[in-house]
Parts: structure tokens; sequence; C-alpha cells
């Protein structure tokens, strides 16, 4: 098994939510079988290579905040374009269904589960969510792939590509365990989970706003159509004008049913 981990960004964009806070970090992890990584990782760079055709250059990368707004090598996208290859990657996942686990620490998490968390997280800082995120995502790792032999790649954002991580989490595994930093223009199936990322982080941020704009709604329609294979997500029917009552009506039945509203 490989295991790649991305997170969501700054997630303080203002959302207009009862339930869920602006102040929130999430991490992601894909799950892939050993016998697709190679095959994933040439499709991918071959993908790059087709894409070259519209924007005039070979791109290092798929990154999804840079190609939905049209920025660095994707600026030569129109919108339609852009929108295509978000949504060129909402069937790329559709068609393999890798197992996905999402981790998210807000202003809430603690407080909702009465936990706290130790003052020292296996080198993670306990003072800052995307830390606390990764550190819980990093636990139910272990708990999801028990004694099963994985590598484990995290984006290079914490540190540099080849620094090793996590081995504090699996004493016992020894040699099959092996986790260590890369750069998502080196390694694909990190491209993979900045979609996943990207796309979880994105829905939710669109679900509560009020006046959405006519491009807006084309992307919650585009990623609406993930079936992301996750416990952790749900999927609803919703009015095509659907807000914030409609969004926090869902977690709060979400959350009613997990024991955490009366």
């Amino acid at each position: 098994m490989h295991v790649a981990i991305d997170d969501t960004y700054s997630s303080n964009v203002q959302i207009d939510s009862g339930y869920v806070t602006s102040n929130r970090r999430t991490n992601v992890a894909v799950c892939f079988p050993d016998e697709q990584v190679e095959h994933i990782r040439r499709e991918i760079s071959g993908c790059l290579d087709e894409v070259s055709a519209l924007i005039g250059v070979r791109p290092d990368e798929f990154h999804f905040v840079e190609i939905v707004n049209r920025k660095g090598p994707w600026q030569k996208l129109n919108q339609h374009q852009a929108h295509g290859v978000l949504a060129a990657f909402v069937a790329i996942y559709n068609h393999y269904r890798w197992p996905v686990l999402i981790q998210t620490v807000d202003d809430r998490t603690f407080t909702d589960h009465g936990v706290t968390l130790g003052t020292t997280l296996h080198g993670l800082d306990p003072r800052k969510k995307e830390d606390q995120s990764l550190f819980l995502l990093m636990l139910r790792l272990r708990n999801e792939l028990k004694d099963q032999s994985f590598v484990l790649i995290l984006d290079e954002g914490r540190a540099k590509p080849g620094v090793k991580f996590g081995e504090k989490f699996f004493p016992e595994w020894g040699a099959k365990y092996k986790g260590y930093y890369d750069s998502s223009k080196n390694e694909p199936l990190l491209q993979i989970s900045d979609f996943v990322a990207y796309a979880v982080n994105r829905l939710t941020n669109l679900s509560a706003k009020s006046n959405r704009t006519t491009k807006e709604d084309e992307q919650i329609v585009i990623l609406g159509d993930l079936e992301l294979n996750s416990d952790d997500m749900r999927k609803a029917v919703v009015p095509k004008d659907f807000g914030k009552s409609e969004f926090d009506a869902l977690h709060y039945a979400d959350r009613k049913e997990k024991g955490l509203e009366p």
C-alpha cells in the first residue's frame, strides 16, 4: 500500500454556517494499491503531456488551486477548459475509487468529543490545527492499516523532500513502514491527494455561500459527481439554489446521529 497525504491549504475563508467553522484544517490520505502505483505515475505524466497542447508549456504538476483560478502555467486556460481538467480528475478518481481518509480539526472538535491532546505529538506542533489534524489522521492510519506494509508520502510543505516522517507512529512496523516527504512535482500520487483535498475544501466553502456565481455553481455540479470512497463524507440531494439552511440541516442530522446534538 502507498498512502499520499496532502492538506487543504489555508481554510480561513469566511463561511456562513452554524456548524462548520472558518478556522479549520483538514488532511486527506489517499490509499493506493502497490500494483497500481507505477501505472498511476505514468498516466499522470502522460496527462501533463496532453495538456501542454492547451497551455503552450508542460506544467510540472496538476495543482488545482492554480488550475481552477487559471494561475501560473495554467493562465492560458479559459474557464471551460479549467473546469474540464477538474471534471477529468473527477472521472479518473471515480474509475479507481481509491480509499480516502479525511481528518478535520476545527474550533469545536475536541470539546465536542471531550478529549484533549498531549503536548508531545511525535514532532508535530500541538498548538497548530494542521498538526493536530495530521496527528489524528496518523492514528487512524495506524488503526486502519494494522500491520500492513505501506509507504507513506507527505507533501513537502512541512519539510524538504526525502526527510523521513512517521516512524514514531509505527514503531513495531519496522521495515514494513517507510514514510517521507516529497514534492508533488516529483510524486504524481500527491497530485491525486491534492485534487481530493481541493475538492473537499472547495465543496465545503461553496456549499454555505450565499449568492454563488454561475462559475461556482458549475464547480459544485462537477465536484458533486465525485464518488469518494470514504466513510468521512456523505452525499445528499439538495436543490440547485441550496445554501446555509440546507447545509446546516445536513450537519445537524449527522451530528445528531453521532450523539453530538441533543
